[in-house]
């Protein structure tokens, strides 16, 4: 059965959804609150179900609204897409997008999500500058760089930023799929403390995760390790002295799937910060920024996905 549901009623009830209150809601939006309230009784009514819960603080989704919600977000996100790329055509997809984030941030969701810009709009020039998650947060604030994509500052880093969280990852210790130890289904942390370690570079902010958590089970760091960033470097090390190494699991998941690598050990309390996209408030007017930030939404919500299976699959934590 087709059902006439308007654009308006989407962004509506979207808006809703996020701020849990339709006063809220309404300011957002600057449209007075009867008439977003007349707006999702409307739709309500088309559907045949309450979408909201109403309280005297405000609304929760009811079990239909969580399922509207998760269609909506992606159909309005796909016609905003649609806006941005008759925008583009008219004046042929140039321009130019800068991207700032730590190393590690760039070697597997960035590539992809670049990849499905340019498939889109070749013209478009595309920057990366790499670094520390402070220097790239720095240049995103300096007005270096366009968008921002790693892992959440601390306060005085995000000051002025605008930051939206994609997924969490977590820590994982692995080894190659050919290493003896992935005979067994477990270990704990002072099983392997006497093994090569591969641990994260000491500029990385991944590394006082890692640190921590030797400290939480009352073990110092590893004697016999090699720091580096990951990359080719790291591969060829594990497979020449069968070593294993930390790693956030975004980093690995493919690997993990393919077979050519295993977890030994990981935890449901090794959830390490969140990974998302920052702006400026004058760059998230900008129509390619935009297109941008939607092709990292997309790729990182596959990602997301990704990492549930791999993580229920293995049945670990």
């Amino acid at each position: 059965m087709a059902l006439k549901i308007s654009l308006r009623q989407l962004e509506y009830f979207n808006q809703v959804a996020r701020a849990g209150s339709v006063r809220k809601a309404a300011e957002a939006l600057n449209v007075a609150q009867p008439g977003v309230t007349r707006t999702i009784k409307d739709l309500e009514d088309l559907l045949g179900v309450e979408l909201f819960a109403r309280a005297s603080n405000g609304v929760t989704l009811t079990k239909f609204g969580q399922i509207l919600l998760r269609h909506s977000n992606a159909a309005l996100d796909e016609i905003q897409s649609g806006l941005d790329e008759l925008d583009a055509v008219k004046d042929a997809g140039e321009g130019q997008i800068v991207l700032a984030g730590p190393t590690v941030s760039m070697s597997r969701i960035l590539p992809r999500a670049i990849a499905r810009l340019k498939n889109r709009w070749p013209m478009v020039k595309v920057s990366l500058h790499s670094g520390t998650n402070a220097q790239a947060l720095a240049a995103l604030r300096d007005g270096e760089a366009d968008i921002f994509f790693g892992r959440r500052g601390t306060p005085d880093q995000m000051q002025d930023l605008h930051f939206e969280p994609l997924f969490q990852d977590r820590l994982v210790i692995v080894a190659g799929a050919q290493n003896p130890l992935t005979e067994h289904p477990a270990y704990e942390i002072a099983d392997l403390i006497e093994l090569p370690w591969i641990i994260p570079s000491i500029d990385s902010s991944f590394k006082s995760f890692v640190d921590q958590v030797f400290r939480t089970n009352d073990l110092a760091p590893p004697r016999n390790c090699v720091e580096m960033s990951f990359g080719p470097s790291m591969w060829v090390y594990l497979e020449e002295t069968g070593a294993i190494a930390a790693m956030p699991s975004n980093l690995v998941a493919d690997d993990i799937q393919a077979g050519r690598i295993s977890i030994l050990k990981t935890d449901d309390k090794w959830v390490l910060p969140e990974f998302g996209i920052a702006l400026r408030g004058a760059s998230r007017s900008n129509r390619m920024t935009g297109a941008m930030v939607q092709e990292l939404r997309r790729v990182a919500l596959q990602r997301k996905q990704q990492l549930n299976h791999v993580v229920t699959a293995l049945r670990l934590g």
